[in-house]
């Protein structure tokens, strides 16, 4: 990514999650990433794009993949904050965004806020999204703790040399059973950061690299895709 942005800064401006959990399976505990294939998408506690279409074109045009989506625009308003200003927020798209972020801070059910200690009203707040991303830091941490080269992403796995090396590593739930208990127990939530540096010294090619770039003839001599 050519931004101008140090690679270091870029969290400050933009940031992606994943959802990871962990379970007993008879005496074993293992952990997993959640893996969700609905889409949503919510703008400004406005609008709400729900559906099984990617967020692309070959999805949401139409007339290519087949797909389904739904575009609900929020009719009936209510007071709210953005940024800690007053921002007026849409009923559904609002109580649809905090309900997702509550159920993966462990927040339902009118819980007392917990260890995290976060509001998600105000989504803009820095003080959220610090918050936040100190949570994900810390549960992902744990996750890597515990199960060691079990959870195989991570930030600072750059090549295939280096995640070999890493899922060697046995982690507390092998060393240490009770310490690896004690340490899950301080997880909040399900949001862990999102490994966007895993083995990027194994990809070579780039969709933005003009070097990379082929052109591609084709020929249709019989109007077969006519």
């Amino acid at each position: 990514m050519d931004s101008g942005i140090p690679e270091e800064k870029i969290p400050q401006y933009f940031s992606i999650y994943g959802l990871r959990k962990y379970d007993r399976l008879g005496d074993q505990v293992v952990t997993e990433i959640i893996y969700v294939h609905s889409k949503i998408m919510i703008v400004d506690d406005r609008v709400s794009v729900i559906g099984s279409a990617n967020i692309n074109d070959r999805s949401m045009l139409g007339d290519r993949d087949s797909e389904m989506c739904l575009i609900i625009e929020d009719t009936q308003m209510e007071p709210g904050t953005m940024n800690g200003e007053e921002f007026e927020v849409g009923k559904f798209s609002h109580s649809l965004r905090c309900h997702l972020f509550r159920e993966h801070l462990t927040l339902l059910d009118d819980e007392e806020y917990s260890a995290s200690d976060i509001k998600v009203e105000d989504p803009v707040l820095p003080s959220f999204f610090t918050k936040l991303q100190k949570i994900a830091s810390a549960n992902t941490k744990i996750y890597e703790e515990v199960f060691g080269g079990k959870v195989e992403q991570k930030n600072d796995i750059h090549t295939l040399d280096d995640l070999k090396k890493w899922q060697k590593v046995l982690g507390l739930i092998e060393t240490d059973r009770a310490a690896a208990e004690k340490k899950l127990k301080d997880i909040v939530g399900s949001f862990v950061a999102y490994p966007a540096l895993f083995l990027k010294g194994n990809l070579k090619i780039s969709l933005f690299d003009k070097f990379f770039h082929l052109t591609v003839g084709i020929t249709n001599p019989d109007n077969t895709f006519a």
